[in-house]
């Protein structure tokens, strides 16, 4: 799907809506490139007015318990962050997502915000169940 943005003009800001593609926009980020953002679901935008669904996200986020949480850039990869199913999902140019099955055992099932500061990468979230807090580590993102 396939939409583009009407700009809505007020006082203090201009503002885009994406409109069908999901009522939730948590998270936008962009590497020189391409846009992409998150929210109940997942879009890319190469000039930041049309946005078009990126395909397959939904393998990894089903919706209910599933969520996305966060999307980070660091030069190479993409990194989207969730909860459940696949806490991290990374991809190299955006449109080819592939689930990072180690985090779940390191992390727990909820990863809320993933950041890298050119070299290291950390990923806080909750262990699932046990309530408690965590921040993982990886240097290439993955493992």
């Amino acid at each position: 799907m396939e939409v583009k943005l009407e700009q809505v003009e007020n006082v203090y800001a201009s503002s885009l809506r994406i409109g069908e593609l999901g009522p939730n926009v948590t998270d936008v980020k962009w590497n020189g490139l391409m846009w992409i953002a998150i929210g109940s679901t997942v879009v890319y935008s190469y000039d930041g007015i049309v946005w078009t669904e990126i395909p397959g996200i939904t393998s990894f986020y089903a919706g209910g318990s599933d969520a996305i949480n966060s999307v980070t850039w660091n030069f190479d990869r993409w990194i989207i962050s969730g909860q459940n199913t696949y806490p991290i999902i990374y991809s190299y140019n955006g449109m080819d997502w592939n689930a990072d099955t180690n985090i779940k055992t390191v992390a727990g099932d909820v990863i809320n915000s993933v950041f890298y500061n050119g070299n290291i990468w950390l990923a806080g979230g909750v262990v699932d169940g046990a309530g408690t807090s965590s921040i993982s580590y990886s240097y290439d993102g993955i493992e």
